[in-house]
């Protein structure tokens, strides 16, 4: 299957973006852990407040997205400047999504003369583990 991503920028696009969250919002982690959804969706969309967004399309249809922050940040745990991701939803069914938001991620990284990505995983019910890329190394 064939994916590919496209950035999305708030001031451009922030109606486009909240619908994308309104219809991904639904397989977040916090409603599998019990947060109404409507609660879920209005911390996402808290989020998402002047953050790009980054979709993965199979074909016409966005399978994925991931929130990512504009502003590059002076990141105490890595040299240098970091562009830092947050809620990452890839729709089930679409394995290959992931590496395409994560191809797509490094390109905008280098676009904005990041150093470091810095995204986020959840690695169970209570533990997420952030980790930075080194842009010159990937």
């Amino acid at each position: 299957m064939f994916y590919y991503t496209r950035l999305y920028n708030w001031s451009t696009h922030s109606d486009y973006i909240i619908s994308m969250i309104k219809e991904f919002h639904i397989f977040g982690h916090g409603i599998e852990l019990g947060m109404p959804e409507t609660e879920h969706l209005e911390r996402v969309l808290d989020w998402a407040d002047n953050n790009s967004a980054l979709l993965v399309f199979s074909g016409d249809v966005p399978v994925g997205m991931v929130l990512v922050c504009p502003e590059l940040q002076k990141d105490p745990h890595y040299p240098g400047l970091s562009m830092h991701t947050m809620f990452t939803v890839v729709l089930p069914g679409h394995p290959g999504a992931t590496l395409a938001l994560y191809r797509g991620l490094v390109r905008v990284a280098k676009a904005n003369n990041a150093d470091w990505l810095c995204t986020t995983k959840r690695t169970s019910d209570y533990t997420y583990t952030k980790r930075g890329h080194p842009i010159g190394r990937i």
